[in-house]
């Protein structure tokens, strides 16, 4: 295992399980010093990293400009933070019921979305846990970079709190085959936070602890989203905002539609196709989507033949760019990835349910406001828990995947007695 993040500062050691130990040991007079902060010192500190990361100058700005970098700054605005925090403690922190940290929070993360990571540590942090966050073996390092903000003099007075932030924050990367990096990592863990492909999250909940046998495991396992839009309300702007949602992250998030459910006809659904297209094309022009290695190009070629082969309408860039397929009434959408989305018509919206996968986690939404409720009538008995506007498919809300993150990332005590 190999540490990237510890001491407060940057670090490039191997560490058994215990170093790891040891690290926690080390982290957790800081992790204690935060449980008794009040909200104002914890939003004060994130507050001074959101101004600095906000400068071209800061090393993540960059690497993570196209990619989710104005929503993570939004993320962790004051006001939003507050909002969080005031909604984390509005659950039980009332005289004789205390919200208190968890305690020891390891989060290991996929690498297919770069603000993952970060996102996660966010929620950890400003409750206040000793976070050991765990990157995927192929994902880039944003998470100490990060950190280090927090240590800057120029966070003032707040330089404080927000060192005590990096001090209880551990960033550690392990191969999927270090059995005993993830083993000693789940030894030390009160809370289990996994992010993954379903063999990742089996694999996490099935790791034995002796010190924490009862940990709570919080998954967050593969999903996929689509979308469902009336054309009577959609306009070049909309279907920029499906087309984005779709191309952000190369398809691979959970939040990335692969379908787009159609309000009409097969007519709709054509002219709905190639106005999808046409925005697909705009952002290609503007360089906001780039193009495939050769590999997965030939993966791009072989699905389009394949729709092709099964008699559905391709409506394709003249590279591998995108891709948008026209299928028929009752068609059941593949998550082929690649910015490959499909066209279905949906003149009854109660006709969407049976054909959305039980994995579906998102529906990206224009109706109008009686087809809205109509609509999640009609979900009532699916996986569907986001119903989000287009353009935000990617916006990570609470809960999130049916799961309130805050309530699981803390504990309450109880105190009784008489006054």
């Amino acid at each position: 295992m190999q540490a990237l993040f510890a001491h407060g500062r940057r670090t490039d050691e191997t560490w058994d399980a215990a170093a790891l130990a040891a690290a926690v040991a080390e982290a957790t007079p800081a992790a204690a010093r935060l449980a008794l902060e009040g909200d104002e010192g914890i939003v004060a500190a994130f507050c001074k990293v959101h101004a600095l990361m906000a400068k071209r100058e800061h090393p993540l700005y960059e690497p993570l400009r196209t990619l989710g970098l104005a929503y993570f700054l939004g993320f962790i605005q004051s006001d939003h933070l507050r909002g969080l925090l005031a909604r984390w403690l509005a659950a039980g922190d009332a005289g004789d019921v205390l919200v208190r940290p968890a305690g020891v929070v390891g989060h290991w993360l996929a690498g297919n979305v770069p603000i993952l990571g970060l996102l996660s540590a966010v929620l950890s942090m400003a409750t206040r846990n000793l976070s050991v966050l765990k990157l995927h073996e192929s994902a880039p390092d944003t998470l100490s970079p990060f950190l280090a903000t927090f240590t800057d003099p120029r966070l003032g007075d707040a330089r404080e709190v927000g060192a005590a932030l990096a001090a209880a924050t551990l960033v550690v990367r392990a191969d999927r085959d270090d059995a005993a990096g993830h083993r000693a990592l789940a030894e030390q863990c009160d809370v289990r936070v996994v992010w993954g492909s379903r063999a990742a999250v089996d694999a996490v909940r099935g790791l034995a602890s002796a010190a924490k046998p009862d940990a709570t495991v919080v998954a967050f396992g593969p999903r996929v989203s689509a979308c469902v839009v009336d054309p009577a309300l959609m306009d070049d702007a909309a279907y920029a905002a499906v087309a984005l949602d779709a191309g952000l992250f190369e398809q691979l998030a959970c939040t990335s539609p692969h379908a787009v459910f159609v309000r009409g006809d097969a007519a709709a659904v054509r002219a709905a196709a190639a106005r999808l297209a046409a925005a697909f094309a705009g952002l290609v022009r503007r360089g906001v989507l780039g193009g495939f290695d050769a590999f997965e190009a030939s993966r791009v070629l072989e699905y389009r033949a394949r729709l092709a082969i099964d008699g559905h309408q391709v409506l394709a860039a003249p590279g591998t760019h995108y891709t948008v397929a026209v299928l028929p009434p009752g068609a059941r959408f593949t998550a082929y990835g690649y910015r490959i989305v499909a066209c279905i018509p949906a003149p009854d919206l109660a006709g969407i349910a049976p054909l959305l996968p039980p994995s579906i986690q998102s529906l990206g939404q224009r109706l109008a406001p009686a087809d809205r409720a109509a609509l999640v009538r009609a979900l009532a008995g699916t996986a569907v828990c986001r119903l989000p506007a287009l353009g935000h498919m990617h916006d990570f809300e609470l809960p999130w995947d049916g799961i309130n993150v805050l309530e699981r990332l803390s504990r309450r005590v109880s105190v009784g007695g008489a006054p």
